[in-house]
């Protein structure tokens, strides 16, 4: 995708380019970007993907039946009266992660409309495509931000349970099996 918007943004097909040394414009009058939003739409679903991925993995790790006896919600002090775990933490996830997948849903192929009084017979929706791309990376950037911290209170708790503290990074370079 990368490579897609780098060839489209520096082609002459929808951008005019300017050389500044003679001043001269080029450009073919052809100002579609359908390129760009279709590159935009497939960036959106990916990335809802894998949102959906990581949520079902954070499902199995606080679930103690599918994740080798960690505790339920990964509560770190069972002593406490009350103590939720990252449940909450969840919930959250839970609200992000419909977003991204609701955000992936393709824009440049469901929207066409007539342009410029049918002097363009569709409209790419190329600048809305990335705009929702933006939104979409941005509330991605907290959702794996989240799933990070599903992950490390999993590596500790586990840590805690085989070794009796919670520094898991002798176990994690030990590579020792018993850490698993």
């Amino acid at each position: 995708m990368a490579r897609q918007i780098e060839t489209e943004a520096n082609s002459a097909n929808d951008n005019p380019l300017i050389d500044p040394a003679s001043g001269a414009i080029y450009h073919c009058g052809n100002f579609l970007a359908q390129y760009t939003a279709v590159a935009m739409d497939q960036l959106r679903y990916y990335v809802g993907l894998l949102a959906k991925h990581l949520d079902v993995q954070i499902a199995l790790l606080v679930m103690p039946e599918f994740s080798n006896g960690l505790p339920g919600s990964l509560i770190g002090n069972p002593d406490r009266p009350v103590n939720v775990g990252f449940k909450s933490l969840q919930v959250v996830n839970h609200s992000i992660m419909p977003l991204l997948t609701y955000y992936g849903a393709s824009l440049a192929d469901r929207f066409p409309t007539h342009a410029e009084q049918f002097n363009q017979n569709i409209n790419s929706q190329a600048m809305g495509s990335a705009n929702f791309a933006r939104r979409s990376l941005d509330l991605f950037e907290h959702y794996v931000a989240n799933a990070l911290l599903f992950a490390v209170q999993a590596v500790e708790l586990r840590t805690q349970a085989v070794e009796g503290h919670y520094d898991a990074r002798r176990c994690l370079v030990a590579r020792d099996s018993a850490c698993l």
